[in-house]
């Protein structure tokens, strides 16, 4: 986009180039990564060869056919997921039931995370006494 009409869009949003440049600019360190992640995954395909002499700008990496070819290495045999499920161990039977009871309760209680409040209501004293201390922020309606 030439200056100009980053200037004209700028303008049209109500702001400056500078607070543009801010905030919808790509961070630097983003920005960085991304060109570095394009030179890694040209490395790791071994098609360096053919963009000598472009800059990184130049240089497309197409996404889509690199999760397709990892898809590919990544799909499992079926003989190896026999062997993964071989390898893991039978379950001990000689665990009572309120042990179970009592594991089964302890993860209830940590993926609730939190006990459960009871609400007191507020006396009419300790009504009278937050009133009483916020009376000027309640008069000139400002918070404290």
């Amino acid at each position: 986009m030439s200056e100009s009409d980053l200037e004209q869009l700028a303008t049209f949003m109500g702001h400056t180039i500078g607070i543009h440049r801010q905030s919808y600019r790509l961070p630097d360190d983003v920005y960085q990564t991304s060109k570095i992640a394009k030179i890694l995954l040209l490395l790791e395909k071994g098609d360096v060869g053919q963009f000598k002499g472009k800059t990184l700008d130049q240089i497309d990496v197409n996404m889509d056919q690199c999760l397709i070819e990892e898809d590919k290495e990544n799909q499992a045999n079926p003989n190896d997921e026999q062997e993964l499920i071989a390898d893991v161990p039978e379950p001990l039977n000689d665990v009572n039931e309120v042990q179970i009871a009592r594991i089964e309760t302890e993860n209830t209680v940590k993926k609730n995370g939190k006990q459960q409040r009871t609400l007191v209501p507020w006396t009419d004293q300790q009504k009278k006494v937050v009133c009483s201390f916020f009376a000027k922020h309640i008069q000139n309606k400002k918070p404290p």
